[in-house]
């Protein structure tokens, strides 16, 4: 049996390269249960290992003709050898060492002949603790649609039956056929090509006559380290915030959690640029945001985003007014997004990236300007506590894919009472991002007390100020 793909689908599989695996993933940590040691690990690998039949997508391989996808395929067999794995470490608490196991992981690209899905186990024998690394092809889903099959393999209370993500079939609703559907797709095809030329125009006119009050533009972003060619070595590090804080920040401030951990997330960049000699910035950084185009209840497969470009703060040193600017920024990218259908925004984001991945493979991604200089994910997980079997996860650690151009990636999931903030980008200029993980920390620290406090302001970011025309806001504060 065959299923069709999306335009963004095909997208994420045919960009993939050796250098650029466009597989995400999940390190998820748990307890392992009272009275047990590391011989439940091994028995629960082994009843992994007897779900061998997978569903859709898990069983589906894609059928592709001169590197061009057409369509998943079913595959009859399962390769339990290739899809659920085992790694006895050291000492899987030892942050360091189980994060360079993830990289070694993540850096290796899936088997195309195989269902695009791995689960690896790691464990040690002397810690009551273990992980499950999952790594899934971008090709099946996005990240929200990925997260929450996933889930579906968890319980509320210990002692439910085991059942992996990969042995649970998908409810699939039948899509009525309708005679008005014709016509209403020619008149569709009519508003998405004028939104297209309305939205190419407005970049046009942004790129040759830029401000401060205007949505970015693609390529707009600065190079730095982190930006440039994408090579196959990645430096991966992850930090957790509290949740409950920041919702409570977000009500204070009348603003969203996107907006709130955005800002949170400039300034700490900011910081770590400035220790590798970025000191000359005359203009924001620029972010590149998944937005997801589905509807309540949606769990189909597939991609189902757009990438929207953000325009971060610039030139203010007290945090609630960076605050205050990417709240307007958001705001500018909100109103422009309702006035465009969500397929132009689609492929106006597969049209970009298609042309960063064409400087990236002729080497100018070196010497042009990136299509932006961070992309920030925000996946909302499950509020309350979760157990896969008898064992109480503990957190959800999301390792994701780099966008053509380099640049950091930012993956946020929140899990009962706190953000796991996931950290990615190339190790060829950048040798670690612990020193990040710490900025994150005071920048949130930094950010909820300026909220009572007028008087805190931000270290030198290292930004050159031009004479520009302010937004409102702005000028206000």
């Amino acid at each position: 049996m065959s299923s069709g793909m999306k335009l963004m689908d095909r997208a994420f599989y045919f960009t993939e390269s050796d250098n650029s695996p466009k597989h995400v993933a999940g390190l998820l940590k748990f307890t392992i249960p009272e009275g047990k040691d590391y011989h439940y690990v091994l028995e629960l690998y082994e009843t992994l290992r007897t779900f061998n039949k997978a569903e859709a997508p898990f069983n589906q391989t894609v059928v592709s003709y001169f590197k061009i996808p057409f369509w998943f395929q079913e595959q009859k067999t399962f390769d339990c050898d290739y899809h659920i794995k085992i790694h006895e470490v050291e000492n899987v608490d030892d942050i360091i060492e189980l994060n360079t196991l993830v990289v070694k992981l993540h850096e290796e690209r899936l088997d195309k002949s195989k269902p695009l899905w791995q689960c690896h186990l790691i464990y040690c024998k002397k810690s009551r603790s273990f992980s499950i690394y999952s790594k899934i092809h971008h090709v099946y889903a996005d990240g929200v649609t990925l997260l929450s099959w996933i889930i579906k393999s968890f319980s509320v209370a210990p002692g439910s039956e085991i059942k992996p993500f990969w042995a649970i079939e998908k409810k699939r609703k039948p899509v009525p056929f309708s005679y008005k559907t014709p016509l209403k797709d020619l008149w569709g095809l009519v508003i998405y090509f004028k939104d297209i030329l309305i939205l190419f125009f407005n970049n046009l006119v942004r790129t040759i006559s830029p401000s401060r009050t205007d949505n970015a533009v693609p390529f707009s972003g600065k190079r730095t380290v982190l930006t440039g060619k994408v090579t196959k070595g990645r430096v991966f590090s992850s930090v957790k915030l509290p949740l409950n804080e920041i919702v409570t920040a977000c009500k204070l401030t009348r603003t969203t959690v996107n907006d709130f951990l955005l800002t949170v997330i400039d300034i700490a960049t900011h910081r770590f640029l400035k220790d590798y000699g970025h000191d000359d910035f005359e203009q924001p950084l620029v972010a590149l945001m998944p937005v997801s185009l589905r509807r309540p209840g949606d769990t189909s497969g597939g991609n189902k985003i757009a990438i929207a470009l953000i325009k971060l703060a610039y030139g203010r040193s007290d945090p609630y007014k960076r605050l205050r600017q990417v709240v307007n920024s958001n705001f500018l990218v909100k109103q422009e997004a309702k006035v465009y259908s969500p397929a132009v925004y689609t492929h106006i984001s597969i049209m970009y990236q298609t042309f960063a991945l064409l400087v990236d493979m002729v080497n100018l991604s070196e010497k042009l300007r990136p299509l932006g200089n961070l992309l920030v994910s925000n996946v909302p997980g499950p509020k309350e506590p979760l157990f896969f079997g008898d064992s109480q996860l503990n957190s959800i650690c999301p390792v994701s894919t780099l966008a053509p151009g380099g640049g950091l990636n930012v993956t946020l999931v929140s899990y009962n009472g706190e953000v796991e903030v996931g950290l990615l980008c190339c190790n060829n200029k950048v040798n670690s991002l612990e020193p990040l993980t710490v900025y994150i920390k005071e920048a949130f620290e930094l950010l909820v007390k300026s909220i009572d406090d007028p008087d805190i302001t931000i270290d030198d970011l290292g930004e050159k100020p031009r004479k520009e025309n302010l937004t409102i806001v702005e000028d206000i504060l």
